[in-house]
């Protein structure tokens, strides 16, 4: 890996953690923000659906292990709206509400 790869994984890193803070709540998100979580079956689309929303790389090539959660950032309408990622997370429907 060079120095330009190292400073590009550093900088998708630090823009994931941006918008992390706003979904957990540490940043207070604006007026007008939503947020989605996806969640489905490994292979079934969801990372595909948020590169096409995004038009970013996501899933392995953004840097972030495979068992975590990535939030994507896009505008719609003049509004921001937040994906989340649950990539390869392994949770049924119940288990998430649950928490």
């Amino acid at each position: 890996m060079d120095l330009d790869d190292t400073e590009t994984r550093r900088e998708r890193l630090a823009e994931q953690a941006h918008r992390f803070a706003a979904f957990t709540g540490i940043h207070e998100p604006h007026e007008g923000d939503r947020f989605f979580l996806l969640f489905g079956s490994p292979g079934s689309g969801k990372s595909s659906f948020i590169a096409r929303c995004t038009e970013s790389t996501v899933g392995p090539a953004d840097g972030l292990p495979l068992n975590s959660i990535g939030v994507y950032e896009y505008k719609l309408h003049g509004r921001r709206i937040y994906l989340i990622d649950t990539r390869h997370v392994q949770a049924s429907a119940t288990q998430i509400v649950a928490t």
